[in-house]
């Protein structure tokens, strides 16, 4: 009986690890060479369910680089390495369906750049590298349309 006690206790101790421990805060974007990152810290109330990274260049979105396992939650962060320098749009959804779009900003050798989703409902802030050229609330919309708020 001592034994099955130690058993179930073990079992408990890892799924609780499990569960505490399963999600990640950063994703390898696979670059290769000198690299850069992206980080992204949530200041608003909804957590962030999608995030979406692709060249500036391209008409689609690509996969999301958070993946089924991963959100971010208010006041929390997550960092994508190894993106190739370039010029890249980004697309973060959050838990409440708005997509927020960020155009056009350069991702440089051996640096961070960083997106902070606000705790208003106004726009996405940069905090690094070049100005984008729209930065606003989006209800819907094409990668690569020229938005203005």
């Amino acid at each position: 009986m001592k034994n099955l006690y130690s058993l179930i206790l073990v079992v408990l101790l890892f799924l609780v690890g499990c569960i505490a421990g399963c999600g990640s805060d950063s994703t390898d974007f696979g670059g290769t060479g000198s690299t850069g990152s992206l980080r992204i810290t949530n200041n608003s109330a909804y957590s962030v369910n999608y995030v979406y990274l692709s060249p500036a260049s391209t008409t689609t979105w690509g996969l999301d680089l958070l993946g089924v396992a991963n959100i971010i939650l208010p006041g929390g962060n997550y960092t994508i390495y190894n993106i190739p320098p370039g010029v890249y749009d980004s697309k973060i959804t959050l838990s409440n369906n708005s997509p927020w779009i960020k155009y056009n900003f350069t991702i440089a050798t051996n640096q961070i750049y960083a997106i902070e989703v606000p705790s208003s409902a106004s726009k996405v802030t940069v905090t690094m590298a070049e100005t984008p050229k729209a930065d606003v609330l989006m209800n819907g919309g094409v990668k690569g349309a020229d938005a203005s708020e």
